[in-house]
């Protein structure tokens, strides 16, 4: 048992004292952000089993007279994630007695926020987070993808994941392209896939999560990668819209005199230290009402990647407000979101 954070406080005139745990614990897992997701994805490997995601810990009391510590009693073990809810959500589960991990909903519900149904691409990737229960009795888990078809016949592959514990979080690559649908089915079309965690033994099914293709092709496609709220989950978004880009170049110069006679190489005025960065705007397509609400977790996430045919590029969203431009029939919307790449440039190369 290793210590984390120690305090001491004097009691209120009631003889009663609170501690913040979030205090201690946040410094610690925030400080921490090294990407928590695979990387590069893998083209045969759809899962993998994450065991340092959750911080499990004891919190323990004591009181103290003369400075002497007497007897130490430890509360049930509890877990923490560097992320949270809202304050609206805390309310309403302090109001009602419960804890989000009390609800057996969200026990079998994946790391997201985002929509339960959302369109993708051929080569979109598509990332799933499962929190495996503290409660959980099982070693095993089946990760079951069923394939609809444009014909409307469906069909079922299962792969079974194996030695998961207590507390670990399980990734998922759901995309079309990393579960070979097109190799795995060659002479059918693929109109959409669902995902879940199963084990019948524990009679234990999660949610369903629903990936309908998007043949279109869009010039402007972008995919971002983000940290989620979560904190320890990451999610997929694809925007479809217009785009810019702009280049934007920081230099400095400095003079000196002169001396003997005027020539093409000796000019008063030099440049040195010059440096680019990358600032760039997407309009996200038409967006439903839900969509649009997800949408404000991408502008507060502190871990964004751009991802591209080329790889993944760090980038900081700077929009400090999310506004819909246009209204369909109050049915569709479109928000522009801006962004910097998250380094600057002191040398070119063509892409």
């Amino acid at each position: 048992m290793k210590l984390l954070a120690q305090d001491i406080k004097p009691v209120d005139a009631n003889g009663n004292v609170t501690f913040n745990f979030s205090e201690y614990l946040s410094v610690l897992l925030e400080s921490n952000q090294v990407p928590r997701f695979s990387w590069p994805f893998s083209t045969t490997v759809l899962y993998r089993i994450f065991n340092n995601y959750i911080l499990q810990f004891y919190a323990g009391f004591a009181e103290r007279y003369d400075n002497a510590i007497r007897k130490i009693h430890f509360d049930l073990p509890r877990n923490a994630i560097p992320g949270g809810l809202n304050r609206e959500t805390i309310v309403a589960y302090n109001s009602a007695g419960q804890n989000f991990f009390s609800v057996t909903e969200n026990l079998l519900s994946f790391m997201t926020w985002a929509p339960l149904q959302k369109m993708t691409s051929k080569t979109c990737p598509e990332l799933l987070f499962f929190h495996v229960p503290v409660t959980a009795t099982f070693d095993q888990l089946d990760f079951v993808v069923i394939v609809t078809f444009t014909d409307n016949t469906t069909a079922t592959f299962i792969t079974s994941i194996e030695g998961v514990s207590q507390n670990d979080v399980i990734e998922l690559t759901v995309g079309y392209e990393k579960l070979a649908l097109a190799t795995r089915y060659p002479t059918k079309t693929v109109y959409s896939w669902k995902v879940m965690l199963s084990n019948q033994d524990a009679q234990m099914d999660t949610e369903y999560r629903v990936f309908i293709l998007d043949n279109t092709f869009y010039q402007n496609e972008r995919i971002f990668l983000f940290q989620n709220s979560f904190g320890r989950a990451y999610d997929v978004i694809r925007l479809t819209g217009l785009g810019s880009v702009d280049i934007e170049v920081e230099f400095s110069t400095a003079s000196s005199e002169t001396i003997g006679d005027y020539t093409a190489l000796n000019a008063p005025v030099s440049k040195f230290g010059a440096s680019e960065v990358q600032r760039l705007k997407v309009n996200s397509g038409w967006l439903t009402q839900e969509l649009k609400d997800y949408m404000r977790e991408l502008l507060l996430s502190k871990q964004v990647f751009e991802y591209t045919i080329t790889g993944l590029f760090p980038v900081i969203i700077t929009n400090d407000k999310m506004k819909s431009f246009f209204q369909d029939n109050q049915y569709l919307y479109d928000i522009e979101i801006d962004y910097d790449r998250a380094y600057r440039d002191f040398f070119f190369q063509s892409s």
